[in-house]
């Protein structure tokens, strides 16, 4: 190989962040790709929730389990979830950046699933606050409990004793909850225990 290709090969590992200046060889680049987007989109009803892994992520890290988030896809392209900033309404195309999603339906009715999409977003034009307390009953949500109570609590049994004694509701547990159905996986599993 001669030189210009080594420096045009190199350079185009590369990536750079200009506040701080700081460079990184080799960026990760997320394993769901667009074909896996298309499969996601195909499948994707209103009401399925969205369960996502990011695999350099810290959270991916420190959060039990494989999967890291989770949202409600609400129809219309837009996913409903509780990030830092509050509940947020995001293009399904935006949040399918990931490194796995799985697309799964619950077992409520149509109906149900209406009613929490609506409910989604009403959080989300009302700006809910994001729970750092994992509190129940304080008017603010993280991911998983917002999907639960948007289904009107179909995830209740599925708690686990978590962080400040409150229980809490895991990615996984709506995962291997009785009450999921997985519809579609996509992405890179390596790391699943």
């Amino acid at each position: 190989m001669g030189i210009k290709r080594k420096i045009l090969k190199i350079a185009g590992e590369i990536a750079t962040h200009r506040y701080p200046m700081w460079l990184i060889y080799k960026p990760h680049k997320y394993a769901v790709k667009g074909e896996d987007q298309r499969k996601i989109l195909d499948v994707l009803q209103c009401g399925h929730v969205l369960l996502r892994y990011m695999g350099p992520y810290i959270s991916s890290r420190i959060i039990p389990g494989f999967w890291s988030h989770v949202g409600l896809y609400v129809g219309d392209n837009k996913v409903v979830h509780a990030i830092a900033s509050g509940v947020v309404e995001e293009d399904i195309l935006s949040f399918l950046r990931a490194d796995a999603i799985s697309v799964i339906d619950p077992k409520v009715s149509s109906g149900t699933k209406k009613i929490a999409a609506n409910n989604a977003r009403a959080m989300a034009k009302i700006g809910i606050k994001y729970d750092y307390d994992f509190a129940d009953d304080n008017g603010k949500v993280y991911c998983t409990e917002g999907v639960s109570d948007w289904l009107g609590s179909l995830y209740k049994d599925d708690y686990v004793d978590g962080v400040k004694k409150h229980p809490v509701l895991l990615p996984d547990g709506i995962a291997n909850s009785k009450n999921s159905n997985a519809v579609l996986e996509v992405g890179d599993f390596s790391h699943r225990k």
